[in-house]
C-alpha cells in the first residue's frame, strides 16, 4: 500500500471515528501534498511515494520547529499540542534509527575518512547521510558529527 493510500485510508477512518486531531493534521498534510503536486506540475499522476514522504517530512519538521519555539516561550499546550502532530506524521515516515546507531556510523566515517578537524564537516556529514538517509534528523546527525570532531581536534 502506497503512502498516499495509508494517509487517506486513515483519512477515512478519523472522519469516522471523528478523531478531529487525526483529522486536521491529515487534512493539513492532503492539502501540502496539492500544492506540491501542482508546483511540481505533477497534478495530473501525483507525486510518487518519495514526492510524498518527501511532503510528510516537511510537515513533520515544521512541527519540530514549532515545538522549539512554543517550548522557549513556554507554552506547553501547544507543545503537546504540536507533539500529538508530529506524533501521527511521523506514522508516516520510515522507522528511524537510535541515536546509538548514528553514533556509531558517525564513528565509522571518521575513522574511515581520518577526519581530524571541523574543517573536514562536510566531507563527513555527506557520508553519514549517505548511509543512514532519511531514517534520521539531519540536525541530530549534524549535532553529532560536530561532537566528534571537537573532540579529535582537541
Amino acid at each position: 500500500m502506497s503512502v498516499k493510500d495509508k494517509v487517506n485510508e486513515n483519512f477515512k477512518n478519523a472522519m469516522r471515528a471523528k478523531d478531529t486531531l487525526r483529522l486536521n493534521v491529515l487534512r493539513q498534510l492532503i492539502s501540502a501534498v496539492g500544492n506540491e503536486e501542482i508546483a511540481t506540475g505533477k497534478r495530473e499522476e501525483g507525486l510518487s511515494d518519495e514526492g510524498y514522504l518527501k511532503v510528510v517530512k516537511r510537515e513533520a519538521r515544521k512541527r519540530q520547529d514549532a515545538i522549539g519555539q512554543f517550548e522557549k516561550a513556554g507554552r506547553v499546550e501547544l507543545v503537546n499540542q504540536e507533539n500529538q502532530e508530529l506524533e501521527i506524521l511521523q506514522a508516516y515516515l520510515p522507522a528511524q534509527i537510535s541515536r546509538e546507531e548514528v553514533e556509531r556510523v558517525v564513528g565509522e566515517v571518521v575513522i574511515e575518512s581520518g577526519a581530524n578537524s571541523l574543517g573536514q564537516f562536510g566531507q563527513v556529514m555527506s557520508q553519514v547521510m549517505k548511509r543512514i538517509g532519511d531514517r534520521t534528523d539531519g540536525n541530530v546527525v549534524s549535532d553529532l558529527v560536530k561532537e566528534a570532531l571537537s573532540h579529535l581536534s582537541e
